[in-house]
């Protein structure tokens, strides 16, 4: 039995995606041995490795299943809402069990992905002190979109590096646009001898002031005020710009464009060329239309992004400052997140 996307009613559509999501799923299974971990977890201040794996596994198998359903089969935006608001309706109670995901979903700074959250997602919920709220975060921290979080934090600690090893002791001027926690700087500094750290020049960029006072804080703890530092910017507006922002080697944004329309991600991508020295380069990311944990974030966590593909990448930094630059765009490890990348001639 297939979904028809023909069906009379909004409703029919919604009861038959539901027969279908128990039939084809392991929605049932997963109920189950989350409540045999819920009833354990009551009694025991750690649950199971082997049940956490097998309710994790019954996640990951429904969510994949109700993202292609939703996304990739002949739906129009009302019929995928309407399957989307079925999905949010069954897992809100297990949404709201976790740290992590309730966070997420009530956004008490009244910011999506604000530093906080992101700074969850790369400690993997260590702040989590219940053990069924553990298996909750540990189910959300295993999705692609957010394991495609950390690697990209990754892969900008290593593009750094590789930046500094070949400026051969050259001061490097980096900065981190909507930086949140800025945490893959932070790494970067604390792989570095004290000799070596005067040469990386940091800046970080950010409309949230709570991201700046976390950002400024941790840099005077570690010692890093001459060498990071932070303003409180709108990235849209460039007379909020520090003065002393020189022209950068590396301007990088991870976490910003893919709540932009493409008109303002043309206006961001223009500022900053205006602040990349000549051969200095762009890395925005932006979450890709394949990203299997869409359904999750778009409805379990009323969490919108847009996605987009490589073509619409090309496009928009050909209606740019950028012009006819060549356009490399580039994944992390789960080709959830593109990072798409372009140098200033």
């Amino acid at each position: 039995m297939e979904l028809e996307v023909t069906l009379d009613t909004q409703q029919s559509l919604v009861e038959s995606f539901s027969t279908l999501v128990y039939k084809n799923t392991p929605l049932a299974h997963f109920k189950k041995q989350f409540a045999i971990a819920c009833r354990d977890c009551s009694t025991d201040s750690e649950i199971n490795p082997t049940l956490l794996k097998d309710i994790q596994r019954s996640f990951r198998a429904v969510i994949n299943y109700l993202n292609t359903k939703i996304y990739r089969s002949n739906l129009d935006t009302e019929q995928q809402k309407a399957l989307g608001e079925w999905a949010h309706q069954e897992f809100i109670a297990f949404v709201l069990l976790g740290t992590w995901p309730s966070r997420s979903f009530r956004k008490p700074q009244d910011i999506a992905g604000d530093h906080h959250t992101i700074k969850q997602i790369y400690a993997n919920g260590s702040q989590e002190r219940r053990a069924i709220g553990h298996v909750v975060n540990h189910c959300f921290f295993e999705e692609p979109a957010c394991k495609a979080v950390v690697n990209r934090k990754n892969y900008i600690i290593e593009e750094v590096r590789q930046l500094l090893n070949a400026n051969q002791g050259q001061d490097l001027h980096v900065t981190s646009v909507a930086c949140g926690p800025a945490e893959e700087l932070f790494s970067v500094y604390e792989q570095l001898a004290d000799a070596d750290k005067k040469q990386l020049k940091a800046t970080g960029l950010d409309l949230d002031l709570r991201a700046c006072s976390y950002v400024e804080d941790k840099a005077k703890q570690q010692r890093l005020r001459g060498h990071f530092r932070v303003h409180h910017a709108d990235i849209l507006k460039p007379h909020t710009y520090p003065s002393f922002l020189e022209p950068q080697d590396l301007v990088y944004s991870m976490g910003l464009i893919d709540y932009f329309s493409d008109r303002l991600c043309v206006k961001t991508l223009n500022n900053i060329y205006d602040i990349l020295k000549p051969g200095g380069e762009v890395i925005v990311g932006n979450f890709h239309t394949r990203c299997p944990s869409r359904v999750f974030l778009d409805y379990m966590l009323d969490w919108p992004l847009i996605y987009r593909t490589e073509e619409d990448m090309e496009r928009i930094f050909a209606a740019s400052k950028f012009g006819e630059s060549q356009v490399y765009v580039d994944y992390e490890e789960e080709r959830v997140n593109m990072l798409v990348r372009c140098k200033k001639r």
